[in-house]
């Protein structure tokens, strides 16, 4: 993940030292520093990596836990995770150099960054006899990639507006559920145009795409209690997520015969609870084989 990262950030990085530093920005690789003169600053970009003397251990602190408990203490708890023996290591594909911040005209200190911060660095090596633990690279700025590009508008604007329609909490219980299953039908008749007046039809024919945000089922599909009861006790009864499915299936086939849909997986959906979402399993909707693509695209949603 932090090789593709750099390797997509690298360009904005020396695109962002070369704006501030014009002619003077001289841009090398980590693995060139030895070939370059001790006292000639240049730009060498990369990946932070901090090392942290405090930085939380799971299994540190599970065995301190453990012997403590038996002697009847309590485990030290820390106010920071900060020290001053923490340092900065900066790496690129094929080696790594640790940094020297020092006395710089920036006022730049080691606390300011955190791993996984893609920069270049402006500075010069010392060499191992000047530094502690061998050669260190003398941080005298450090650049940030700069902004990514804006995207480009349309050569050609459509020349009339389009439409996307959101759907969600339809929450959908099951075949039983007549009145919730009959307003789902008068929508999909009103969004596709077959119902309303000349100019609702006009509108509902802008719309180009629906996508059913979450919550397609409702809460009460996720019976705990016949999850825990016995099979054989269930075996002649039809699970309520069964039915709310088979439900469900039937109104995305009434939606998708005049337009594009994405159903997005909710909160009471047959998805997985972690976040990104997976998408719903393309063998919840038999009706409609040939939108199964469409039906089950991933989606990724953000709290």
């Amino acid at each position: 993940m932090y090789s593709h990262r750099l390797a997509a950030l690298r360009e904005r990085v020396a695109e962002s030292a070369k704006d501030q530093l014009g002619a003077k920005a001289i841009i090398k690789r980590l693995s060139d520093l030895d070939e370059i003169d001790r006292d000639q600053n240049v730009v060498v970009i990369g990946t932070l990596f901090k090392t942290q003397m405090l930085k939380p251990n799971i299994l540190k602190e599970v065995g301190e836990e453990t012997a403590t408990t038996n002697e009847n203490n309590d485990v030290e708890s820390l106010d920071k995770y900060i020290d001053e023996a923490d340092e900065l290591v900066l790496e690129d594909e094929l080696q790594r150099a640790r940094l020297y911040f020092g006395a710089n005209d920036k006022g730049l200190k080691e606390h300011q960054f955190v791993t996984g911060i893609v920069c270049g660095i402006l500075g010069s090596m010392i060499p191992s006899e000047e530094s502690q633990g061998g050669g260190k690279f003398r941080v005298e700025n450090i650049f940030l990639p700069t902004l990514p590009p804006i995207q480009k508008p349309f050569s050609k604007p459509e020349k009339e507006d389009k439409f996307v329609a959101f759907l969600s909490g339809i929450e959908i219980s099951g075949s039983t559920n007549a009145d919730c299953l009959a307003a789902l039908e008068m929508a999909s008749s009103f969004i596709t145009g077959e119902i309303g007046d000349v100019e609702d039809q006009n509108e509902s024919s802008k719309i180009v795409k629906l996508i059913v945000a979450g919550n397609s089922l409702a809460s009460e599909t996720k019976d705990k209690k016949v999850l825990s009861t016995a099979k054989y006790l269930t075996s002649g009864q039809t699970a309520r997520s069964v039915e709310a499915v088979m439900a469900l299936d039937k109104v995305m086939e009434q939606f998708s015969s005049g337009l594009d849909v994405d159903v997005m997986p909710g909160e009471n959906d047959p998805a997985n609870q972690n976040l990104p979402q997976q998408p719903l399993h393309c063998c919840l909707f038999p009706s409609k084989q040939f939108l199964i693509f469409m039906l089950c695209k991933a989606v990724m949603i953000h709290m």
